[in-house]
């Protein structure tokens, strides 16, 4: 056989393999449910009407590139906000509606300062802030001191 159809072979078998799988957990699920006095396909049918439908993703539309370089040129000095929706208010707590502008969100992810340095690596630096890498655990663990590190 050549390799090719020893692929086409394995795919088989492993597509037969998790049938199989698949029908043994039916059968004990059924068996689980004739213990019990259940009907596993009504069970089935009933259980399936109260499952969540998932929401489909909305496809993003995406412009020309053209398009996108000529508004990146516009906006070039400028940085864009996007409004957030202002929270709903019950009926019982309503007060006065005050003339407040609508809170803006920026797209700008804030990166935090490096305070440490991998004296080995200095490309490799951590702020303080998370998991602490492999390399300062490797420090610390050799009995280094934190002084050695800053950066």
């Amino acid at each position: 056989m050549s390799a090719s159809e020893l692929d086409k072979l394995s795919a088989k078998i492993e597509k037969r393999r998790q049938e199989l799988t698949r029908q043994e957990a039916l059968a004990q699920m059924e068996a689980v449910a004739r213990k019990h006095g259940v009907d596993f396909a009504e069970m089935a049918r009933l259980h399936s009407a109260k499952l969540p439908k998932t929401p489909r993703k909305a496809k993003r539309k995406v412009a020309p590139k053209s398009a996108v370089k000529s508004a990146a040129r516009a906006t070039t000095t400028t940085t864009t906000k996007r409004k957030v929706a202002p929270k709903a208010i019950s009926k019982t707590t309503a007060k006065p509606a005050a003339k407040a502008a609508p809170k803006l969100a920026t797209n700008s992810k804030l990166v935090s300062k490096a305070k440490y340095e991998n004296p080995d690596n200095p490309k490799q630096t951590w702020s303080g802030m998370g998991r602490k890498p492999a390399w300062f655990i490797a420090h610390l663990e050799a009995g280094k001191k934190l002084e050695g590190l800053t950066a």
